[in-house]
């Protein structure tokens, strides 16, 4: 399932590596260090399915089901299986089982908000009415019922105020092994392929101890309960680590490679290694590094396209050095500087924004018989240019949204690829890829808006600050804002101008 192809050094568990996960014949193949995409209501943000197909980079999509747990039981469980075994949750969401590997977790891993304590009996979770509870029980009848490629098991991750006691990190632990104990024992082989959340937060003893909890030899009715395994990493087909809680418990002095090492040092090396919710490609970069991870979600890079920021970075730096100044990760399309910019949002981009085509007169959906047939074929158009984008931003156009995540998604694959091009190249080595990755860090700014350390600082931090300023502009009260926005413009307009006369200079 998870083949090692290449690693930069086979003496250390946390080398930089590369990989194929292929889950059966006929799955997508998915390569690492890769990406999975992020969804809302097991939609991608912005895109419809056909958008989705169109876009290369998607092949890995991950649903969060608590925003399903509005009703019961979910509506996506309601669902009548057309063809025996085949995934409900596949023909729910309208993706094509053979061309998406669907993975479900019960919460999502990039919401950091305060929840209630979770109990020996349920896990809270939220969606649009509130706080639910889900019972181990029912994430088991979920799971085997809608049958998604790879499910997450539940794990006791505390999303109240730090700091923790040690009875509360404890029990974490004992709950997160116990609940996927139980998810094991109520699968059959034909079942998901599991990934277990990694338990511990910011202690490094507690990591190591729910790592070692997963290696134990289970006895009596537990190992009953399992069989044939004999201990519960023999059930796991990967580890998955969410950053949003750990940074939530680190402490200032602590580094989430170290947490993410203590949990990795006991277990095999062979399995694959999952992070969500990582800050940019700085971070990715890091966590390649220094612990050896082969997958990331894509939550940063759809949050840049929800605030118009285009991508707009490589991997390895093809930028000449000796720059004085950090290169942004992308373009601002708010900026009033791109309103007469008709370059391409990125060149020798094979997105669909930056390299689009015609659809074939036979995919053409038409609404009705005025919808004359077309001799349009597939072909090349003009690309999609920032202007264009400018001006869809500002007059609050959906579409802008569409083109800067598909746009963004495919940056964020072609920069892996460049990851693993540099990784299994030939004669590469660690000091190679740790020279490649020092490059990119001084020719790009970081993204740390997130950790406010220095939030006006990059671009994406300007864009979050114009996407508000627009988003003001809209609904009840607009056109008054927008008179006060123009008298206070004219009131600058008018200092300045006194200024200038008072210092006898000319005006422009």
């Amino acid at each position: 399932m998870f083949s090692l192809t290449s690693t930069i050094d086979s003496s250390s568990i946390f080398s930089p590596r590369t990989a194929e996960l292929l889950l059966r014949t006929g799955k997508p193949k998915i390569s690492t260090p890769g990406i999975l995409t992020c969804t809302s209501r097991g939609i991608v943000p912005h895109l419809s399915n056909d958008n989705v197909k169109r876009t290369r980079a998607i092949r890995w999509v991950h649903v969060s089901f608590e925003s399903f747990l509005e009703h019961s039981p979910p509506i996506p469980t309601l669902l009548q299986p057309q063809h025996g075994d085949k995934p409900r949750l596949n023909s729910f969401l309208g993706l094509d089982e053979n061309d998406y590997l669907l993975s479900m977790s019960l919460r999502d891993p990039s919401d950091g908000r305060e929840m209630p304590a979770n109990t020996n009996t349920y896990v809270t979770a939220n969606c649009i009415r509130g706080v639910r509870r889900v019972t181990p029980h029912d994430w088991q009848e979920y799971v085997r019922s809608l049958k998604p490629d790879i499910a997450f098991s539940l794990s006791d991750i505390p999303f109240t105020p730090p700091s923790y006691s040690q009875k509360r990190i404890t029990k974490s632990i004992e709950r997160s092994a116990l609940w996927l104990q139980g998810l094991l024992g109520a699968l059959s082989a034909s079942s998901p392929m599991l990934f277990v959340q990694m338990a511990g937060g910011a202690s490094i003893p507690a990591r190591k101890a729910f790592s070692d909890s997963l290696l134990e030899v289970v006895h009596g009715k537990d190992a009953d309960a399992i069989h044939p395994m004999k201990s519960l990493d023999e059930g796991v087909a990967g580890y998955v680590f969410d950053l949003v809680p750990l940074r939530l418990a680190l402490a200032p002095d602590e580094s989430i490679c170290t947490l993410l090492q203590a949990s990795l040092r006991p277990l095999p090396r062979t399995k694959p290694r999952l992070v969500t919710s990582a800050c940019g490609p700085h971070e990715m970069l890091r966590l390649i590094r220094d612990v050896g991870v082969d997958l990331f979600d894509t939550q940063w890079a759809q949050r840049a396209a929800d605030v118009g920021v285009a991508l707009d970075f490589g991997f390895p730096v093809a930028i000449a050095g000796g720059q004085q100044q950090l290169h942004d990760l992308g373009y601002n399309l708010y900026d009033d500087k791109y309103r007469r910019d008709f370059t391409s949002l990125g060149i020798g981009c094979t997105c669909p924004s930056c390299s689009p085509y015609s659809i074939p007169a036979d995919e053409i959906i038409r609404h009705s018989s005025i919808d004359a047939p077309s001799t349009t074929l597939a072909g090349a158009h003009q690309p999609y240019t920032k202007a264009y984008l400018h001006h869809l931003l500002h007059t609050h156009e959906m579409s802008a949204h569409t083109l800067l995540v598909m746009h963004n998604m495919t940056v964020m694959e072609r920069f892996f690829e460049g990851v693993r091009d540099v990784i299994g190249g030939a004669g590469g080595s660690k000091d190679d890829f740790v020279m490649h990755v020092s490059k990119f860090i001084e020719t790009y700014a970081e993204d740390d808006s997130e950790s406010n350390s220095n939030p006006e600082g990059n671009v994406l931090a300007a864009a979050r600050k114009a996407w508000r300023e627009v988003e003001l502009l809209r609904g009840k009260g607009r056109l008054s804002r927008e008179a006060e926005k123009t008298n206070q413009a004219n009131e600058m307009l008018v200092k300045e101008m006194d200024e200038k006369g008072a210092e006898g200079g000319v005006l422009d």
